[in-house]
């Protein structure tokens, strides 16, 4: 470096050196690590008062002689204090530290990286890994590797993409998460079972200051760990130290030294969630993709609110992952309708792959929490089976033309889940133009019907004919009004919106 410079970073490690300097690995607020020597560190309390292990600090550094960063001051901005008498939160501190200077490079910038590294000592120091510290590691390291973009599989066999079966699963490091007992062989693989995997998925979606909320049994912690251990030696670094004395110290605490910590730390507030959040996740040509579903890449979208305004345009943010799409600065816990327009070049007539499709989802607390999710593009060839089918049996309904020289609007697809309890539920949209139009509805066997009257046992249903804008789906009870509350849609002109998953019912 040429010139001074301050950064925030937080204190992962320290070394002496000499009489009276130390070195000092240092996270940077890019979450890159930087070394550094502190000249006189254990000697000038002016300048490194409160200096220690986890503290977050604005740090200013100058060059020295030959131009490289030297710590000239710090001002500590959160001391962490509640970790620091307590050996437990002191043993998890350890091993967040000790995880994070090996995922952490020199000059490889990695902002979720400190992120997570302040959410997790905060959370430490207010007793939110008090009542399961274990399960809280384990929540910890999931999320560590979900921000290093190696996260395991956790939910589909890791090899294939098909469900797990009960019986059998196995673990493999090699292949990236749990496998099933028919797939490929792997002689380091370990015995899992499917209720230690769904708690893994858990911890990983639940923010740390929360984990007491994850239930864990001892069987689960137990076969989590070893999983987690081989999954962070091959992606992380096999220095385990910290892990070692973490499981020493609660392997030696009785259980009511547990909890009255859990009481100690009760009523701290934990980390608060940032003000946005990312959505982010792969586009398939399928709401339900498998080993071989296409992923679409170079499509066009964008998120909007309720109301249709814009919020946010997804990009796809890696040149080496075409079809991964991020909505980033994304309000939390709040419905989007997110806009898939097809690639260049398959506009209509010249080439028929794809159609404008609308999905809508809910953005999460925190995307250091989330699960990459699954966005979908349908083919066009499939929308034409569906209107070509529809016109077979109701040759009265308005279905839109969907060519762009036309005016024609859109129409919706919904699939409600849970449709036994709903069988005969009737629905209804009103569109941007506020007129009401009735669903169709697929028969039990998921062919369209004109004498279906409501939903059947298939959970499907269409509304064709819609104005392009905000539109509001409503139920329609049994006096034939509509009742008030409705799912807010967005209809694209000349496009379907999809509805794969419609929970009624809260």
């Amino acid at each position: 470096m040429s010139t001074d410079e301050a950064a925030e970073a937080v204190v992962l490690r320290f070394a002496a050196f000499g009489e009276a300097d130390r070195m000092a690995s240092l996270l940077m607020s890019d979450g890159s690590r930087r070394e550094v020597r502190v000249a006189q560190a254990r000697k000038s309390k002016r300048r490194f008062g409160g200096f220690d292990l986890y503290v977050r600090a604005e740090c200013r550094f100058t060059p020295d002689r030959k131009g490289r960063a030297r710590l000239e001051s710090v001002e500590v901005r959160d001391g962490h204090d509640g970790l620091r008498d307590d050996l437990v939160r002191s043993a998890l501190a350890a091993h967040v530290a000790e995880l994070v200077v090996q995922a952490s490079q020199e000059g490889h910038p990695l902002p979720d990286l400190f992120r997570l590294s302040l959410a997790a000592f905060a959370s430490i120091a207010a007793g939110g890994a008090d009542e399961a510290p274990q399960g809280w590691a384990r929540g910890f390291e999931l999320k560590l590797l979900h921000v290093l973009g190696v996260r395991p599989a956790l939910l589909k066999d890791a090899s294939s993409g098909a469900p797990l079966e009960e019986g059998g699963v196995r673990w493999s490091t090699t292949h990236g998460g749990p496998i099933n007992g028919d797939g490929p062989t792997d002689a380091r693989s370990l015995a899992i079972d499917l209720a230690t995997l769904r708690r893994m998925n858990d911890a990983l979606r639940t923010p740390l200051a929360d984990q007491s909320g994850v239930s864990w049994s001892d069987a689960a912690i137990t076969q989590a760990s070893r999983a987690l251990q081989d999954f962070l030696a091959v992606h992380v670094g096999r220095r385990a130290r910290a892990r070692s004395f973490l499981n020493d110290v609660l392997g030696a605490l009785p259980a009511v030294a547990v909890l009255g910590l859990a009481l100690l730390g009760s009523g701290c507030a934990g980390y608060q969630s940032p003000s946005s959040v990312r959505v982010q996740g792969w586009l398939y040509e399928s709401p339900d993709p498998i080993t071989d579903t296409p992923v679409v890449p170079d499509s066009g979208s964008r998120a909007l609110a309720d109301d249709g305004t814009l919020i946010a345009e997804g990009t796809e943010p890696f040149s080496d992952a075409p079809g991964y799409v991020r909505f980033s600065a994304m309000p939390p816990l709040t419905r989007h309708h997110h806009v898939f327009v097809p690639p260049p070049g398959e506009d209509h007539p010249e080439v028929t792959e794809h159609l404008t499709t609308v999905v809508t989802g809910l953005s999460g607390s925190d995307d250091l929490f989330l699960d990459a999710g699954e966005f979908h593009l349908w083919p066009r060839a499939t929308v034409d089976g569906w209107l070509t089918a529809w016109e077979l049996v109701g040759g009265d309904l308005s279905l839109p033309a969907l060519d762009p020289e036309e005016d024609g609007g859109g129409f919706l697809r919904g699939v409600v889940l849970e449709p036994d309890a709903w069988l005969g539920a009737r629905f209804a949209l009103v569109d941007a133009a506020a007129t009401r139009l009735p669903a169709v509805y697929l028969d039990a066997e998921g062919a369209p019907s004109s004498s279906q009257e409501g939903l059947s046992e298939s959970g499907g249903f269409f509304i064709f004919g819609a104005e392009a804008g905000v539109g509001i789906v409503h139920r329609i009870a049994a006096d034939d009004s509509l009742e008030p509350d409705g799912l807010p849609v967005w209809i694209e002109e000349d496009g379907v919106t999809s509805l794969p998953s419609l929970r009624l019912g809260g």
